[in-house]
């Protein structure tokens, strides 16, 4: 996962020490995180992609990451996340292309798809049969 954002001295502290807080969860294969920008510049949401809990649900593997914030993050730190999620690899590569795809088709790179009317000479049609309604 890469972010593409220029980061300011604060904000490289603030992801160096969530990777501290986040190991302090123990994930066992390793994570990567991210913050993402949200409608108001100081609120970010934070994103993790990890194997580890593979076999647990959404809900409890952002819980065990939430719970190592609260409890090892000061809250002046903290109170910047509006947010947290956790993915593993396979859920945050479809959730990537899911959101180019859209990207694309709102450029109007993608075609959609779209359903022609029918004609006033559609009856006229041979092998088509006239439509009479009662």
């Amino acid at each position: 996962m890469n972010t593409k954002t220029i980061l300011t001295v604060g904000q490289k502290k603030t992801l160096s020490r969530l990777r501290e807080v986040i190991s302090l969860a123990k994930p066992t294969k390793g994570f990567e995180i991210s913050l993402k920008a949200t409608g108001d510049p100081a609120l970010k949401h934070l994103q993790v992609v990890t194997e580890s809990w593979k076999s647990k649900p959404r809900w409890d593997r952002i819980g065990k990451v939430t719970d190592a914030l609260v409890k090892h993050m000061p809250i002046g730190e903290r109170e910047h996340i509006v947010s947290v999620s956790v993915f593993t690899k396979e859920e945050f590569a479809d959730r990537t292309a899911f959101a180019k795809k859209m990207a694309r088709i709102s450029r109007g790179a993608i075609a959609r798809p779209t359903v022609k009317a029918p004609t006033k000479n559609a009856a006229r049609v041979p092998g088509r049969k006239k439509m009479v309604l009662a």
